[in-house]
């Protein structure tokens, strides 16, 4: 159930909990950025992704799928990029059925 729609247990602490989260991923991804292991950051990219999508902030979620796609095509991880792809296509179809 997305966090929208009340979820398990009412708002605040969902959204507190999400709000965390976030902020872990963001800062991972933060620190990752600075090297040059490509799968990992794309990877940390794909996990803040998640954490946005389970927000409902799909379109913010979108450019952090097409940043961890972009490493991985970089990388030349093709089935990790092949994932990606997939996810794409699925966030972008609930983007345009809105």
């Amino acid at each position: 159930m997305p966090i929208s729609a009340g979820g398990p247990s009412s708002g605040k602490p969902w959204r507190s909990e999400a709000n965390a989260g976030e902020a872990m991923a963001r800062a991972a991804a933060k620190l990752i950025e600075r090297t040059d292991w490509l799968n990992a950051r794309a990877g940390a990219e794909t996990d803040l992704a998640e954490i946005l999508l389970l927000a409902g902030r799909n379109a913010e979620a979108l450019l952090h799928l097409e940043e961890a796609l972009q490493l991985f095509k970089a990388k030349g991880n093709q089935v990790a990029a092949a994932k990606v792809r997939t996810r794409l296509a699925g966030v972008q179809g609930t983007l345009l059925e809105r």
